[in-house]
């Protein structure tokens, strides 16, 4: 069923289908709440994904929204069908996925023409950073290879991305590079470096293996040995939750971290002092845009997309504790960034670019 509030769309223009087969409120969730307020200039926005509180937030703000059965959770051929009988219903100008598997779907999903297909790649990774099955691997690489044939665009939220998918999927369709949009927070100050003495780090990610976690608590416990005052707080939640707190009372600093579980990001953010993001991968981190907006120093892993985010000398290479450490109480030493002075392309600027993409595969 559509649901939201149809009558502010301008029935004159074009429609635009977002496809996503989640509706919890991660990455993608970000994207599509931002794209959602922004608006894509010269298009109409629908969003279809599965019953979920994503799909709870954009009806509360007034988007329109198809809820339907879509997703893993329902099977490819449950999906592919609720999809067929959303575009019958929305006869959209871009049906535009997100995820794997919305991608795979809309592949195999009849769009009649002029109406074209448009990805948008999140979330994938290097070769062998994550370790599964190599021969599923294989036959996801050869799918998705297969499925890019399918679209008219493709979008990469990084250069990093965009060279990971070329390198693995090979496609012939053409990839633009659209950064994920950040705005600068309405009257926030600029974060001032204080007494370091009042150091708080802020790690805000799933705690999973992936995150590296247990090597910022290593970093915290040396970092203490110089600075008894500094706090660590650690928000999220994940299946490393029980071995994260053992290790921070086996190092003796249990009393000195936070285990904050799920929080709302930017309260996290406006009471932290650094932020330390040590992922074995990274896209285009939300977090390290939001730290960044709001003048936060911030240490990194060089992966992924975050060189193309953060200046070199807050990116470690490689793990080591005591080097961590001392680029931590460095940077809080320093003050931070003014937050005025980081150029970055704003949520409308973003919304603007996948405009063009669109109108541009719309002449082809």
């Amino acid at each position: 069923m559509v649901l939201g509030n149809p009558q502010t769309q301008n029935t004159e223009l074009p429609k635009a289908l977002w496809v996503s087969p989640v509706s919890d409120l991660g990455g993608v969730a970000r994207h599509f709440a931002d794209v959602a307020k922004a608006g894509i200039p010269g298009f109409n926005l629908v969003f279809m994904m599965p019953q979920g509180p994503l799909a709870d937030q954009l009806l509360s703000a007034g988007a329109e929204v198809e809820v339907a059965q879509f997703g893993p959770q329902f099977g490819f051929w449950r999906s592919r069908k609720s999809l067929i009988a959303a575009i019958g219903k929305v006869n959209p100008t871009v049906v535009h996925s997100h995820l794997a598997f919305a991608d795979i779907v809309l592949a195999a999903t009849p769009i009649a023409k002029p109406g074209i297909r448009v990805s948008t790649e999140h979330g994938i990774a290097a070769p062998n950073i994550y370790h599964g099955s190599e021969i599923r691997s294989r036959i996801m690489r050869l799918v998705h290879t297969i499925r890019c044939q399918r679209f008219d665009a493709l979008v990469a939220v990084s250069e990093s991305t965009k060279q990971v998918m070329q390198k693995l999927w090979r496609p012939r369709t053409a990839i633009s590079v659209i950064y994920n949009g950040v705005d600068l927070p309405a009257g926030t100050p600029n974060k001032q470096a204080k007494d370091n003495s009042s150091l708080t780090i802020l790690s805000l990610a799933r705690l999973s293996q992936e995150k590296r976690i247990d090597d910022l608590i290593r970093a915290f416990a040396i970092l203490r040995q110089g600075n008894p005052a500094a706090r660590l707080q650690i928000a999220g939640d994940g299946p490393e939750a029980k071995y994260l707190k053992r290790l921070s009372n086996e190092l003796g600093v249990a009393e000195y971290v936070d285990f904050l579980g799920f929080v709302e990001p930017n309260a996290a953010l406006e009471n932290a002092d650094v932020l330390v993001q040590l992922s074995k991968w990274e896209n285009c981190s939300y977090t390290l845009l939001d730290a960044k907006s709001r003048g936060l120093a911030v240490v990194a892993t060089a992966v992924g997309g975050n060189p193309e985010i953060i200046d070199a000398d807050s990116l470690v290479d490689k793990i080591d504790h005591l080097a961590l450490a001392q680029l931590i109480s460095s940077k809080h030493k320093r003050m931070s960034e003014s937050a005025s002075k980081w150029a970055w392309s704003t949520v409308s600027q973003m919304t603007a670019q996948i405009a063009l993409v669109y109108r541009e595969s719309l002449k082809q």
